[in-house]
């Protein structure tokens, strides 16, 4: 069994319920159920500042182009959209960018989309989340997993700060401050809220987390493995969200540990890295 991301949550869950049932299990691009929502919010939005730096550095070196001052610039003015038919607003055009920063090889055309946004950025708005079929599912199981922590829009506004201050660049999008702020209000109770839910008795799991994923920061990952009994934390040092769609190194490993049901190392070293590639 493999959950990546969003399936990370409901994998665990599954493990802490029915752990006689797993052969082997791969949690990749892990999430911390356990985590209150503020300090979730705060997280991923660091996460993502890190991803778009590293984006930005990347492009310096390897086109020569400030890509951040092009980035900074639209998040003040927005830019039209011939998609949309409109002006984006820079909240749209920070969710079409953060879209860019789960794959690197996607980085590229980012750099030419940011250089044409100031003309048209349908390039972005076409990747921004919030106009495809499967949003509303998507904010309304959100909303029963990641509840807003908002006491109303006065705490709204006072966590924007905090949020501002861990990603002064990007702050207007993460995904975590896109649940949090849109959950505020949600008209039915949370079925399932933040909590630790411990997995005991489960043949060895494998979590894997990123050292810049934009999306689940790695100490998500060590959050969940430290809560699964006997589990393996594999982590790689490349750029992007989850490891079998951003390293060699760590698609091998998955893939060996699911047809073995070995997970390389033994449980009480519980640790395996890898480096880029």
């Amino acid at each position: 069994m493999a959950g990546r991301s969003y399936g990370t949550e409901s994998g665990a869950l599954y493990a802490a319920r029915h752990p006689q049932q797993v052969r082997a299990m791969v949690l990749d691009g892990a999430g911390d159920h356990a985590l209150p929502m503020r300090r979730a919010v705060l997280d991923a939005a660091a996460a993502t500042e890190d991803a778009l730096l590293r984006f930005a550095r990347w492009c310096a070196s390897t086109c020569g182009d400030d890509v951040l001052a092009r980035y900074d610039a639209l998040m003040t003015t927005g830019a039209p959209s011939a998609r949309l038919g409109r002006h984006a607003t820079p909240e749209e055009l920070a969710a079409g960018v953060y879209s860019h920063l789960y794959f690197p090889q996607l980085w590229p055309r980012l750099a030419d989309t940011l250089r044409a946004a100031p003309t048209d950025a349908s390039a972005l708005t076409s990747a921004m989340p919030f106009g495809s079929a499967e949003y509303p599912a998507y904010r309304a199981i959100g909303c029963q997993d990641f509840p807003s922590p908002f006491t109303g829009p006065a705490d709204l506004r006072r966590m924007a700060g905090r949020v501002r201050e861990a990603a002064p660049h990007s702050w207007r999008y993460s995904e975590f401050w896109d649940f949090a702020s849109g959950c505020l209000g949600w008209p039915v109770p949370a079925a399932n809220p933040p909590h630790a839910e411990p997995v005991r008795g489960a043949p060895p799991i494998l979590v894997v987390g990123g050292e810049h994923d934009p999306a689940t920061p790695l100490t998500w990952a060590r959050g969940l493995a430290a809560r699964i009994e006997r589990s393996v934390l594999l982590t790689y040092a490349d750029d992007g969200h989850t490891g079998v769609y951003n390293s060699a190194c760590a698609r091998s490993h998955e893939a060996a540990y699911l047809i073995s049901g070995t997970p390389g190392t033994t449980p009480q070293t519980r640790s395996l890295p890898c480096q880029k590639g």
